[in-house]
């Protein structure tokens, strides 16, 4: 059986910490994070929705920072930020919370990438929030080895035939770059959170979500179901 981990190479180094035998999992990074030039521009308050945007944004010291996944939080903590964890699972989730509880004289920057799967940003201001977008990454969604070289089809599809098991999904982007190279394979998709399995439910006969949005219950998830 296989268990495939779609996550950026560059995250290799500390996502293999999250596997009891490293050596057999098989990687094929479906995503490629780059930082994109943004005005140093501070807010209020902050909400961010990946550790991409924790990583790609310097945020100010102290900062106020709301979030919703493990990952992200631990990312803004260690940047320095004071931050409030929601118990919710999606961006779209996060925004009606914010607006009930955010103060509306504050203004709101939402670092993210420069195509977010869910406008949070609009959403925010749109409930009447002060709330602004600083797109400070760029996400490529393309499927490649460890050494960043695409697949020929015929590898593909030989890959495609020898595959049985789980692949994970962290993002909606990942789906969209393994999805584009390897359309057939027969796997189970194991996905971070809500988002990423509706964006996985079209090209997979069976998708399962992790308990919470973290990259150890993806594991688990995955390895429960293989």
């Amino acid at each position: 059986m296989s268990l495939i981990w779609t996550r950026a190479a560059a995250d290799w180094a500390e996502d293999q910490s999250l596997f009891p035998d490293p050596a057999g999992v098989v990687r094929v990074p479906c995503v490629r994070i780059a930082p994109k030039a943004h005005a140093a521009k501070q807010f209020d308050v902050y909400v961010l929705v990946s550790a991409n945007a924790a990583a790609h944004f310097a945020l100010p010291p102290r900062a106020e920072v709301h979030t919703f996944g493990a990952a992200t939080a631990a990312a803004a903590e260690r940047a320095g930020a004071r931050v409030t964890r929601h118990a919710v699972r999606t961006a779209a989730e996060l925004a009606p919370l914010l607006l009930k509880t955010l103060d509306k004289n504050k203004t709101v920057g939402v670092p993210g990438a420069a195509e977010p799967a869910f406008d949070l940003a609009g959403a925010l201001t749109r409930g009447g929030l002060v709330a602004t977008a600083v797109a400070c990454y760029q996400t490529e969604a393309r499927a490649t080895d460890t050494a960043g070289n695409a697949y020929a089809p015929a590898e593909a599809s030989a890959l495609v035939g020898r595959w049985r098991g789980v692949v994970c999904f962290a993002s909606p982007s990942a789906v969209r770059g393994f999805v584009a190279t390897f359309p057939a394979a027969a796997l189970t998709a194991a996905c971070i959170g809500p988002t990423t399995a509706e964006a996985a439910q079209p090209h997979f006969q069976h998708v399962v979500t992790a308990a919470e949005n973290s990259l150890a219950a993806l594991v688990a998830c995955a390895r429960a179901v293989s």
